[in-house]
């Protein structure tokens, strides 16, 4: 929503990996593991584009990451797979603290109505509040998407995880800078 309000260039492919994380998170753990055996490395789009010696290196760090793949038990693929999760909901987490980071520098600058993106930073607040432990990853956002709703409505802002310090820093400079 936020990408769709600052017309980010990337709206699209962060829908599709959005929707990519809701079916895996739908995913039984057996089910994660027969999809992720069915993906196959895709070719390089531009094979000749790469030198020889690179090409040959890259086939081989395939070739190792696949073996090490094969030897790994079901646990330990298992351990992998939920790694691989973790890593995509952090970077989706921290996409969506960057994104209401830049939708409320561009709120205070005039360049986004507040009142377009204020609805959908309470929304989107409100269900990662009902859906999510405040003390999980997630409701750390959620308190940071709290702290900028307040900072959006002119009041001070309630106490956010240290993590998201320097976004919130940035969002008072701008509103500092637009109110000289």
């Amino acid at each position: 929503a936020l990408d769709g309000r600052t017309q980010h260039q990337d709206l699209e492919s962060d829908r599709q990996r959005l929707e990519q994380m809701r079916q895996i998170a739908a995913m039984s753990p057996a089910e994660r593991e027969r999809a992720r055996r069915r993906a196959e490395p895709s070719p390089a789009p531009a094979e000749d584009a790469l030198p020889p010696e690179q090409r040959a290196a890259l086939e081989q760090a395939a070739r190792q990451a696949a073996e090490q793949l094969a030897r790994m038990t079901p646990a330990e693929r298992a351990e992998f797979l939920s790694a691989q999760e973790d890593a995509a909901r952090r970077a989706q987490i921290q996409q969506l603290a960057d994104q209401a980071r830049d939708a409320a520098i561009a709120v205070l600058r005039g360049q986004t109505p507040r009142d377009q993106l204020l609805p959908q930073l309470e929304q989107i607040a409100g269900q990662i509040e009902q859906q999510q432990p405040k003390d999980s990853s997630w409701g750390e956002v959620a308190a940071f998407l709290r702290a900028v709703i307040a900072l959006l409505n002119g009041q001070p802002a309630p106490p956010a995880p240290a993590a998201y310090a320097a976004h919130l820093a940035a969002i008072q400079s701008a509103a500092v800078s637009t109110h000289r």
